[in-house]
């Protein structure tokens, strides 16, 4: 039991300085990250949704299409020449019929710049009319426009 936690402690060390190394690298080597999550309203992160990134640089968007990890995750990187401080960035998720978008601005090149996103479910219904309801509606309308061009005219 105790060499389990060691073993899972030092994982979870070695975890985390790979992550601060790759963070430290990227903003040495001129990146812009841009990461976050991608969840549903109750909070539970959905792996395999498409995550769009822009980044609104000057008069250029640049556009970069990932998928969320197993954990709901998402990480991408600018050159700092397409992406920079002051910079508005706004990211939109998608996984199946739920979307969600969130936006905000680049404020710090040597951190993680963080979104997270909520899905939400887009249900769009079109009333559909039946035959008889249509042919009632088309001679209504034929109807009041005879009507009111036979009142115009007679005036």
């Amino acid at each position: 039991m105790k060499r389990t936690i060691t073993i899972l402690s030092l994982a979870f060390v070695a975890t985390l300085s790979l992550f601060l190394v790759s963070t430290k690298t990227a903003s040495a080597a001129g990146l812009t990250l841009v990461g976050g999550t991608v969840h549903l309203p109750n909070n539970v992160l959905i792996a395999g949704a498409t995550v769009t990134v822009s980044c609104h640089h000057g008069s250029q968007v640049n556009s970069k299409t990932t998928q969320t990890g197993v954990g709901g995750g998402y990480l991408v990187g600018y050159p700092q020449s397409l992406c920079a401080i002051g910079d508005s960035v706004v990211v939109s998720a998608v996984k199946g019929n739920q979307s969600g978008q969130a936006a905000g601005t680049v404020h710090n090149v040597s951190q993680q710049q963080t979104f997270n996103v909520g899905l939400s479910g887009v249900t769009v219904t079109i009333p559909e009319f039946g035959p008889i309801t249509g042919g009632v509606a088309a001679l209504f309308s034929t109807g009041s426009f005879l009507f009111l061009k036979r009142r115009n005219s007679s005036k």
